[in-house]
């Protein structure tokens, strides 16, 4: 995000684990420094949030999970746009929850 130039970020996670792992401060050493290494980075952004949402809200996180990973699109999505069906599904998305 910051090669982009972005640096009001907002993650969306539906793993509850995650979750605690942020809240909760971790017993198991692995997971403590991983998270302390993660918040030292996070901290190079003006302002970021990480929220927890259900898996229903989340699909579009974890249709583009599936596709990076079952293809091998290391590419961020982002930086190129992502494919075509992520564009449109986006558009429906937006669409749906406008007031």
């Amino acid at each position: 995000m910051a090669s982009l130039r972005l640096d009001k970020i907002m993650f969306e996670t539906s793993s509850d684990v995650l979750k605690d792992a942020f809240i909760r401060r971790s017993s198991i050493p692995q997971v403590e420094r991983m998270v302390s290494a993660i918040l030292q980075r996070l901290d190079t952004f003006q302002d970021w949030r990480l929220n927890h949402v259900v898996n229903e809200e989340n699909k579009v996180a974890t249709l583009v999970a599936t596709s990076v990973t079952a293809d091998s699109r290391f590419q961020s999505y982002v930086a190129t746009c992502g494919p075509s069906w992520l564009q449109d599904l986006l558009a429906r998305e937006a669409a749906r929850t406008l007031p």
